[in-house]
């Protein structure tokens, strides 16, 4: 029986390769601190943008409003 519970466990890496492997941005964030926890890989390929540059929600919301003023400006 716990060889078919340990088949069922999350399998983290799993899990990440998954999300890592699309072609959208995967994140979490801190609510207590809105600070990311993760920022999938993929913000580079699809935005230019670098996983260190989405530290805080607050850098996500500057990040964002410059784009859309460069593309619609």
């Amino acid at each position: 029986m716990s060889d078919t519970v340990n088949k069922l466990e999350p399998d983290n890496t799993f899990y990440k390769t998954l999300l890592e492997s699309t072609k959208a941005i995967p994140w979490k964030i801190d609510w207590n601190t809105m600070s990311f926890a993760y920022i999938g890989p993929q913000i580079e390929s699809l935005l230019g943008w670098s996983q260190s540059s989405w530290v805080s929600a607050q850098d996500w919301i500057g990040l964002t409003e410059c784009t859309l003023k460069k593309n619609h400006g």
